[in-house]
């Protein structure tokens, strides 16, 4: 008997371990957006085949495709428009549930410093970025007995009630040295599901597909 419940419990750990461990899903809503201050382009709230929502936005110079995942935004920023411009990744803000501003990363480069200036990157005329990005408070450096290395905490933590709250994103970029500044208002819902996590390559955990 004892040995049908650790073989039992043996094949639960692996299970898991293999199947990727199950967390809180939510939905990512997109209510508005401004562009320098006045509301701007059309947008849609588009349903995945996880049964999450993929906020989708587009105006005559951009569209912007948005994803949740349980440690970070993914965003698809396609550059509509016939000239090259320029995504300021250092002056990118994430406004968390409780409106405080904080830095983001994206995930594109070599994370070294946090402090580091994040250079610009250009996106030619009609072609896309596609990156990871984390608020700064969300990435810790984790040691061990060698050496150490960088983990991404959850954007949500599990005390944290965030069902009906609101996030922000500020996304500035420039195109012939005007600048576009687009905020990005997002409404944050509890999804009926749990969904199992993967671990990218970059560490980063995402949704695992169906």
């Amino acid at each position: 008997m004892r040995r049908l419940l650790i073989l039992g419990i043996l094949t639960l750990l692996i299970s898991n371990s293999l199947l990727g461990k199950k967390i809180q899903a939510y939905n990512l809503k997109l209510l508005s957006v401004e562009l320098n201050d006045n509301e701007s382009g059309g947008f849609d709230n588009k349903l995945t085949e996880l049964n999450l929502i993929n906020p989708y936005y587009y105006d005559d110079i951009v569209s912007v495709a948005w994803s949740l995942e349980p440690t970070h935004l993914k965003m698809d920023l396609m550059n509509k428009s016939n000239k090259n411009l320029k995504l300021i990744w250092d002056e990118l803000t994430y406004i968390c549930t409780d409106n405080i501003s904080q830095r983001m990363i994206h995930t594109g480069r070599m994370v070294v410093d946090l402090e580091e200036e994040q250079l610009p990157t250009t996106v030619v005329k009609n072609s896309m970025i596609s990156d990871c990005i984390v608020p700064i408070k969300n990435l810790k450096w984790r040691a061990n007995p060698v050496s150490g290395s960088w983990a991404f905490d959850y954007l949500f933590c599990k005390e944290e009630s965030v069902d009906g709250t609101e996030i922000r994103v500020l996304l500035p970029i420039e195109i012939d040295s005007k600048r576009y500044e687009y905020l990005f208002h997002f409404k944050v819902e509890k999804n009926a599901q749990k969904l199992r996590v993967e671990n990218t390559q970059l560490s980063l955990k995402k949704f695992k597909n169906l």
